[in-house]
């Protein structure tokens, strides 16, 4: 049986991380919690904040196929336009978390659940007002 794809989680926020981390573990993916993200091996995905992750971090771990999504508070609009320049999918915290299960979906394939199944089509399971 073919191992379960890993996502990193770099949140250090755990009022945003658990729920990020059983949305994760919902689709099948096993959870890569992280102190820094130079710790990250063999994830198809990195989800961090992006006060978290420099720019050479996101270049280094997008240079080896992984999938960088990096969020951030309001107000922070330029950090993550260096994000984006850098190779990472970069959102407002608010975008990041409703669209999180379909970024997810798309990062990680179906991984033999039908769209809509096993999951909250086009919403996100994490609790109201993240």
């Amino acid at each position: 049986m073919a191992e379960p794809p890993r996502v990193g989680v770099l949140i250090p926020n755990a009022f945003l991380r658990l729920p990020v981390e059983q949305l994760v573990r919902s689709l099948g993916a096993e959870v890569v919690p992280l102190a820094a993200a130079s710790a990250l091996q063999g994830a198809a995905v990195l989800l961090a904040d992006g006060e978290s992750v420099s720019d050479a971090q996101i270049q280094e771990l997008v240079g080896r196929g992984c999938a960088v999504v990096v969020f951030a508070a309001p107000g922070r609009e330029e950090r993550l336009g260096e994000a984006r320049r850098a190779g990472a999918v970069a959102l407002p915290r608010l975008q990041f978390l409703l669209q999180l299960p379909d970024i997810l979906w798309s990062a990680l394939g179906a991984r033999g659940t039908a769209p809509g199944e096993g999951r909250t089509a086009g919403r996100s399971r994490l609790p109201p007002g993240l």
